[in-house]
């Protein structure tokens, strides 16, 4: 049944299916665990679905219900997004580091917060040079306006 659910998507949207399992609708998906694997096969990098992965609710759900459980495949699933360098999972930054004080993986904390530190400082850069530009703007686009008119930029 889990193949054919995940051959579904995107007609058959995961909160369909997570209404159904957790209201007993579907026999096989009545647990949060046949459910988990739902998402976990429609996540998965090499054969699930490139849409699901950068759906942020959907990768958040997963992320939620990965850490909640101690087995081992569970927390690979978790890692799998939280020490990620590819664009392959659409990334909550803030809730994967929320998410790996609460398991205790204080190695993975500090390599995230530092990543948000990173994008913190690089956006606060790139704002401060975009307001440098635009008082500056003037200037210089007169300043080339005047120089491409004049035939000089040509020679």
């Amino acid at each position: 049944m889990l193949p054919f659910l995940v051959s579904g998507y995107p007609d058959l949207q995961p909160w369909m299916v997570r209404k159904s399992a957790y209201s007993g609708a579907l026999g096989s998906l009545e647990s949060q665990k046949n459910y988990y694997e739902y998402l976990s096969t429609l996540l998965d990098p090499m054969y699930g679905y490139e849409n699901a992965r950068s759906d942020a609710e959907l990768v958040r759900e997963w992320c939620i219900l990965s850490v909640s459980s101690e087995a081992p495949d569970y927390r690979s699933n978790f890692y799998s997004v939280a020490k990620e360098t590819g664009k392959v999972f659409n990334r909550d930054l803030p809730l994967l580091l929320d998410l790996s004080m609460k398991i205790s993986d204080y190695e993975l904390s500090l390599a995230l917060g530092a990543l948000l530190l990173c994008i913190s400082l690089c956006l606060a850069t790139f704002l401060n040079l975009t307001e440098f530009l635009k008082q500056r703007l003037p200037f210089y686009h007169s300043f080339l306006y005047n120089w491409v008119s004049s035939g000089r930029a040509y020679k």
